[in-house]
């Protein structure tokens, strides 16, 4: 389980002082407790470590980073990777290339090995 031990101590100091406490050495920065170190843990600091390091997770998952979307040479600004299929068929050509090689690249597209895509017999 990685730690960003700043974090912890920003959010729950109180939690942050019973693990530096139970280590018996102060921590800065992320560090990987391993299961041995974890397991040393009285259970209640296990359970509220877990529950801490999930809710951050969820709070790191709800931030998207926001899209920047550039002007083409065309004159017209990119597409957002989340386009609508309306926004798609009103969009002019190199738009449309533009947003096809990015989606592609956050996203591409395999196929499962031994798979015919056209024929199944």
């Amino acid at each position: 389980m990685i730690i960003d031990f700043d974090v912890l101590k920003r959010s729950d100091p109180d939690m942050y002082k019973i693990v530096v406490d139970q280590m018996g050495v102060g921590l800065t920065g992320e560090h990987e407790l391993q299961p041995i170190e974890f397991m040393g843990f009285a259970p209640t600091t296990r359970r509220r470590l877990s529950e801490w390091k999930a809710q951050q997770e969820t709070a790191a998952a709800r931030t998207k980073p926001v899209e920047v979307l550039m002007t083409l040479s065309d004159g017209t600004t990119q597409l957002p990777l989340d386009a609508t299929p309306s926004m798609l068929r009103k969009a002019s050509l190199p738009q449309l290339h533009d947003w096809h090689r990015r989606k592609k690249k956050e996203s591409p597209v395999t196929r499962i090995a031994g798979r015919f895509a056209g024929n199944i017999f």
